[in-house]
């Protein structure tokens, strides 16, 4: 057996007659009138703050504080000082006498509550303590929270108890009951810095909630204005930076992300903020900086992550060779599983593989959904209804871009990454490489063509100004935007641009994007018209025929129909022809069908080949399946009615040979007749 030596043992002695002795009642110690022991016992609670390894000093401070208040009980300073004394040596051994704390609690002046822990603080941070270190926090947190419950309603006018409250919330997944206890803390003390960062946080998670945080717009914007209050209260809080950049890239304001992102990096780098450095620099263009950050990251955080990155930043740079380089070293040293499927799906498209043997089906075969869109070839409205909000039509749109990429359709993938970028959640991989995919060589020159539209739209030419209020309305390559689709039409209407006025027309008479208004609609058709178009006066002529949303008048009908012919219409022509049919005037009728037809009218080519078909004899017959094969040219090879059209020849008892050799009479005809028809229309 080891002996302690004398010295060693008369201090155990002095300490643990010390820490008993802190049992005691007031009454049970000595008093001495002749000294001070409120000024000795503040005093060595001051010397054990500074040193607070040394329990014996806190044990002394206890003691001759308990004194001072035997010799005047009413001494605020006193009962302050020694109930801190007392807390603060149960926590320091881990013993808590929560009923002896709370007697002397209760004979606290009043006024010292605001600044004073509870009785049920002190067991709360003692069982929080046992419980860290015991790697058991989840299994205590109702006990946890019991506690802390039991804490405010000892003192409720302390913010800490709150500010605990709510972080216990966090921690539990309880996003509305954190953010709850956050603002009731902030309400206690708004000036506490910790409040509001916590007050900012609970924000942030309660956005985090719903099924898309860009979203969350509101509570984003206010998350960010507590943490940049916050901020500017104490310059130097852990993480702040990194919380402020993080908001304002949620939000979308990249310029504002990326500063706040590149001071704190330049400070003291961390994965954090070199990533958001790196993500806002690459959206913004600055890739000297980019690579800056990718660079430390690769070095002293995630290498793996770096290396991945560095091919989304060749891209950027449009440096083709080195995006070659970096996707080899890929390719050679990682695990296509591990390979993120963005990665993947670019080195399928560069490789060109085949489907069976690609780098992304390893992420893509174990999701049903994907591996059905991918190698099951499900149509893409089919696979977009299964994404409800915009995190998850981000990605989807993704997907869907990158399978038009591999069938060649290089303007429905320009399209799907706008797409991409439309659903505005910034900060998701979907939308960093779909940024980037649309500054490749292949998506350049539709983003060309709409830059030189808009250049040419602001100078005022009406053309370009319908062009692009046009693709803003039928969206091929932009995100289709009603405002601005109305916005560029107005400007080309007022300069008398004829399809400008029509289309406009349409939107007053059916209510899209405006308040339906058929007096408008009329009075811009009427407007059109009168410029010579065609396409006005036939859907005048429709809306008085059908008398839906205007009194029926089949006389003025007929008159526009006319005017709409006269102007080398064709449809027009189909339309007089199912007039006079009905009243019945079949010679009539076919004679305009016949022009519609001439015309190239698909409508008037499809009805002179059902009235050939009626016809017993088989040179009319032959004269009708030619016209179907006319018509079947204006449809898209895959449509419905042109699979039909094929089936019906294929049963045909006349040869190929046969009908091809009417078309090609009809076709000279149709040559014959639109040379005529441009010769006399003015």
């Amino acid at each position: 057996m080891r002996y302690l030596a004398p010295k060693m043992i008369a201090l155990w002695i002095v300490l643990i007659s010390l820490l008993s002795g802190c049992a005691m009642q007031p009454n049970q110690q000595p008093v001495s009138a002749n000294i001070d022991y409120f000024a000795q016992g503040q005093h060595t609670y001051q010397d054990w703050l500074k040193q607070t390894n040394q329990l014996v000093l806190l044990a002394q401070a206890k003691r001759d504080l308990t004194l001072a208040l035997q010799q005047n009980p009413s001494h605020i300073k006193a009962q302050y000082y020694h109930y801190r004394a007392v807390a603060s040596l149960a926590l320091a051994t881990e013993k808590v006498d929560e009923a002896e704390l709370l007697s002397y609690f209760n004979q606290l002046n009043p006024s010292l509550l605001a600044e004073t822990v509870s009785p049920a603080y002190v067991s709360y941070a003692v069982l929080f303590n046992q419980a860290k270190r015991n790697n058991q926090l989840a299994q205590k947190f109702t006990l946890l929270q019991q506690t802390i419950l039991r804490a405010i309603k000892q003192n409720p006018y302390t913010s800490q108890n709150w500010l605990i409250l709510s972080e216990l919330f966090q921690a539990m997944d309880k996003p509305e009951l954190a953010l709850a206890a956050a603002e009731k803390a902030k309400q206690i003390a708004p000036d506490e810095v910790a409040n509001i960062k916590n007050f900012a946080m609970a924000l942030n998670n309660k956005s985090e909630v719903g099924q898309c945080v860009y979203q969350q717009t509101d509570l984003l914007d206010l998350s960010l204005q507590y943490f940049e209050q916050a901020q500017k209260m104490q310059p130097n809080l852990e993480n702040i930076n990194e919380f402020m950049a993080f908001q304002a890239f949620r939000l979308g304001d990249f310029n504002k992300a990326k500063h706040i992102a590149a001071q704190s990096f330049a400070q003291q780098p961390s994965y954090s903020n070199s990533l958001i450095t790196f993500e806002t620099s690459l959206l913004l263009g600055d890739y000297n900086l980019a690579d800056q950050a990718l660079i430390k990251m690769q070095s002293d955080f995630a290498p793996e992550k770096a290396r991945q990155l560095y091919v989304l930043l060749a891209l950027a740079k449009q440096d083709n060779k080195l995006v070659g380089h970096y996707l080899s070293q890929l390719i050679e040293t990682s695990d296509p599983a591990k390979l993120d499927i963005y990665i993947a799906l670019l080195i399928d498209y560069v490789q060109q593989n085949p489907a069976d043997k690609s780098y992304s089906q390893a992420h893509i075969k174990p999701t049903q959904l994907l591996n059905e869109y991918f190698y099951q070839d499900v149509d893409d409205k089919t696979f977009l209804t299964h994404f409800n909000h915009a995190c998850d039509k981000a990605n989807a749109y993704y997907m869907m871009a990158f399978k038009a990429l591999n069938q060649q359709k290089i303007m429905l993938a320009y399209q799907y990454f706008n797409q991409v970028i439309a659903q505005k959640a910034y900060r998701q991989s979907s939308y960093l490489w779909a940024s980037v995919m649309l500054k490749t060589e292949q998506m350049q020159s539709y983003t060309q063509l709409l830059s030189k539209m808009r250049i040419q739209a602001k100078n005022g030419d009406a053309q370009a100004q319908f062009k692009l209020g046009l693709e803003y309305y039928l969206a091929e390559l932009v995100t289709q935007d009603l405002p601005l689709a109305l916005k560029w039409l107005n400007l080309a209407a007022k300069q008398n641009h004829q399809n400008a006025l029509n289309l406009l027309a349409y939107f007053y008479l059916v209510g899209e994007g405006v308040e339906q208004n058929t007096e408008q609609a009329i009075k811009l058709y009427l407007q059109s018209a009168e410029l010579g178009n065609a396409q006005a006066y036939y859907q005048l002529a429709e809306l008085y025929l059908k008398g839906e949303q205007v009194e029926q008048n089949i006389e003025l009908a007929i008159e526009y129909f006319e005017r709409s012919a006269n102007l080398g219409y064709a449809d027009a022509l189909v339309r007089l022809a199912n007039i006079y049919t009905a009243e019945p005037e079949p010679d009539k009728a076919f004679e305009l069908l016949q022009q519609s037809a001439l015309a190239g009218s698909y409508q008037g080519q499809t009805q002179l080949a059902l009235f050939y078909q009626q016809q017993e004899d088989d040179d009319n017959q032959l004269t009708a399946l030619a016209w179907l094969t006319l018509a079947k040219k204006q449809l898209k090879a895959n449509s419905e009615t042109a699979a039909k059209i094929t089936a019906l020849l294929d049963q045909t008892v006349f040869t190929k040979a046969q009908i091809n050799a009417r078309v090609a009479k009809l076709e000279l005809q149709i040559e014959q007749y639109q040379t005529k028809l441009s010769q006399e229309t003015p």
